[in-house]
């Protein structure tokens, strides 16, 4: 999962997609998103619009950082 999201990075991201990719449910894709940003491996971008429901609705990228 690190490396896919580490060849992924400032690009749109998809967990429903990463999870069918990974054969994992999608809860189980979100609590290993958490854990790799609490971490400080990945940091999660949310788009910025003027429209929050637009903003809500949009897909945030991921970065991998640099430790």
């Amino acid at each position: 999962m690190y490396k896919l999201l580490a060849f992924q990075t400032g690009q749109l991201f998809n967990s429903s997609e990463l999870a069918n990719t990974l054969n994992l449910s999608l809860t189980a894709v979100n609590k290993y998103i958490n854990i790799l940003k609490k971490t400080f491996h990945f940091y999660e971008l949310k788009p910025f619009y003027n429209n929050l429901r637009k903003e809500l609705t949009k897909m945030p990228k991921f970065y991998l950082q640099d430790l």
